[in-house]
């Protein structure tokens, strides 16, 4: 709860293992990467409201989304033998798209384009929000590696064989 009684809004907060912590250079690395994507204003990219560094611990406060990763939601559809309807299938496919080129064309403060480019898209990174709207989660996947952001466009898609399958019975 906020000062005053009011109601916080509901936050999701992602925490660095200590583990990882003690390593300087991913936490250094963490933390530029978390300040980066905290620039990117987009609907379909998680909103990241605020990098912590406090009392040795690196934490990532981002908007809470109600609803499911892509990944529950495409199993969900394979356990039920039902394919996923092309029309929803390419509705989502455009979001994460338009997602992906918020983040490739997000500026700096100073208008500075910031060249960020997302290195593990995945179904686990993709959330459907109750109202149905595809929103993609980029701070795991931009630091999960070691490696740096790079001056174009680099994507991985990850599907497991019973998303493809689902996906292939359309």
């Amino acid at each position: 709860r906020r000062a005053g009684g009011r109601p916080a809004r509901p936050v999701a907060i992602k925490r660095l293992h200590p583990h990882l912590a003690e390593d300087a250079e991913f936490r250094d690395a963490l933390l530029r990467e978390a300040k980066l994507v905290a620039c990117i204003r987009h609907r379909n990219v998680v909103p990241t409201l605020d990098v912590v560094w406090s009392d040795d611990e690196l934490l990532i406060v981002m908007e809470y989304v109600e609803g499911d990763a892509l990944a529950a939601l495409l199993n969900r559809t394979f356990e039920a033998r039902r394919p996923v309807p092309v029309s929803i299938a390419l509705r989502i496919v455009c979001d994460v798209l338009e997602g992906l080129h918020a983040a490739h064309t997000a500026q700096s403060e100073q208008g500075a384009p910031l060249r960020i480019a997302h290195r593990d898209v995945s179904p686990r990174n993709i959330l459907v929000a109750a109202d149905g709207t595809v929103i993609m989660h980029c701070t795991e996947a931009m630091a999960g590696t070691k490696e740096r952001f790079v001056d174009g466009i680099s994507v991985a898609l990850k599907f497991t064989t019973s998303q493809v399958k689902s996906l292939k019975r359309q």
